[in-house]
């Protein structure tokens, strides 16, 4: 019987899956294309793992799109699956959630000379600039937590430069994409310092609503139920801890089946 589930689902998936269209952002080590040009990251090891074991293994194309777009395409498009985007409040209803991938600490960061310190979140609203992504989740929350100093760009790696050549006093990011960055750029990162915590978040793969199909939806829930109850989502976790400690010199740890920074 259980072998009949097995077949029933690569059938059923393939078929749903010709018009499936994969988007996710630029935000290593979560999600980026490698030296070689492949897409890479544990968010995309995740995504791959889903997939495994059916022919839209092989054939589908992760697609790297700044978050606002992916976002206002997921909006408008149907059966659009994208990842690894922040649960929120704000974006609750908006779409399905497949599964969460990681768990994620935002902060605000300023250069260690600096002497920035903040007690409150009110005291950050006071500084003239802060950087952020146009489109991420953190811009978002910021706005909605009525913030008006904000500077955007395109790519969290404008940010880091501009906090390192002083001329942004203060980014909002994360850990892990900082620790990423610097080292990409040949920076200490030890020179930046998180200065307030924002919020905390898990990430998720995730589809759009609009006329997406429901059987694609309840095919991915299902599969990714599966990655958790056999044990391969964790050990997944588990490489990429020790591959981001050893290469990277990124620290985290393991909530449940998910990598928490």
């Amino acid at each position: 019987m259980k072998y009949y589930l097995v077949i029933f689902l690569f059938i059923s998936f393939t078929a749903l899956a010709e018009n499936l269209r994969v988007l996710t952002v630029m935000e290593p080590p979560s999600s980026y294309i490698s030296e070689q040009g492949v897409p890479t990251g544990y968010a995309v090891d995740i995504f791959n793992l889903l997939v495994k074991n059916t022919d839209f293994e092989n054939d589908y194309t992760i697609e790297f799109v700044p978050e606002a777009r992916v976002l206002n395409i997921a909006d408008q498009k149907s059966n659009i699956v994208f990842f690894a985007f922040s649960r929120t409040a704000l974006r609750e209803d908006k779409y399905h959630w497949i599964g969460a991938v990681a768990t994620k600490k935002w902060q605000a960061y300023a250069l260690k000379h600096s002497n920035i310190h903040i007690d409150s979140i009110e005291q950050l609203k006071q500084f003239p600039m802060i950087g952020v992504v146009r489109g991420d989740v953190r811009e978002e929350w910021l706005i909605d937590q009525g913030f008006v100093n904000l500077v955007s760009v395109t790519q969290h790696e404008q940010n880091v430069k501009l906090l390192l050549m002083g001329r942004l006093p203060i980014i909002a990011f994360e850990n892990q994409g900082l620790t990423f960055i610097t080292r990409k750029l040949n920076e200490d990162a030890s020179v930046i310092k998180p200065i307030f915590t924002l919020n905390k978040a898990n990430n998720y793969i995730a589809m759009s609503k609009k006329q997406t199909d429901m059987k694609m939806v309840k095919e991915l829930k299902a599969r990714y139920l599966a990655i958790k109850k056999n044990g391969a989502l964790h050990a997944l976790s588990v490489k990429w801890q020790s591959e981001l400690e050893n290469t990277y010199k990124i620290q985290s740890e393991i909530d449940g089946d998910l990598l928490s920074f």
